[in-house]
């Protein structure tokens, strides 16, 4: 009848080491007393087992699949309308259009921030697309319309004249209901202001780029 055999730890471990011994009790099955005792590393132990059970480390398994994508985060806010543009090597290139670009205008108040904070007149200013009185470039070959729905504030575009005095520029203006068009070409002066009437300093400077006109 076949022999077994009884494999002892010499030594308690948490961890083994390839380098650890153990002690191998081969005895009789029918009369178990060990008849022959041998001290094996654990590395031994491994490797003899491998070859005799077909053991060994087995090949990595393939990845699993996928998960499924999460949910789709919700869509940011809608900027602001600008002018249609391009920068190609340090040059903005801007392509002509009839279509309007809209430029929205609401009131607030002033900071010290502004030009003209603590003067004489109204302690509002326009703010154009949510930035106070900002001083707005435009350029020839587009048309802008700056949207007055939201104020009631009058909202006019002056030059100045001779003297000094400004007076209002009608030059490719169209008034509307809800705002003011103004459609840009040679012709346009290239520094006009937008302020209101009634209520001075509540505007800036526009400056028109692409403008032959003084």
């Amino acid at each position: 009848m076949a022999d077994g055999i009884k494999i002892r730890e010499l030594e308690s471990k948490t961890i083994l080491d390839d380098a650890d011994v153990f002690v191998v009790d081969s005895f009789d099955q029918t009369t178990p007393t060990g008849t022959l005792t041998q001290q094996v590393t654990y590395d031994t132990l491994k490797t003899q087992l491998s070859t005799d059970i077909g053991g060994g480390s087995g090949s990595v398994g393939p990845e699993g699949p996928q998960g499924p994508a999460g949910p789709q985060g919700p869509a940011g806010a809608d900027g602001a309308d600008g002018a249609d543009a391009t920068s190609v090597e340090g040059y903005t290139l801007i392509a002509p259009s009839k279509t309007p670009v809209i430029l929205t205008v609401t009131e607030g108040p002033k900071t010290a921030d502004n030009r003209y904070y603590g003067g004489t007149f109204s302690g509002t200013c326009f703010y154009i697309n949510g930035i106070e009185a900002p001083l707005i470039t435009l350029a020839v070959g587009k048309t802008y319309k700056f949207d007055t729905s939201a104020i009631s504030t009058d909202f006019k575009l002056y030059q100045k004249g001779l003297g000094g005095v400004y007076q209002e520029y009608t030059n490719g203006v169209t008034t509307e209901a809800d705002g003011v068009v103004i459609e840009l070409d040679n012709t346009s002066r290239n520094h006009i202001i937008y302020d209101s009437t009634s209520t001075p300093d509540q505007g800036s400077s526009i400056d028109v780029i692409g403008s032959d006109t003084y």
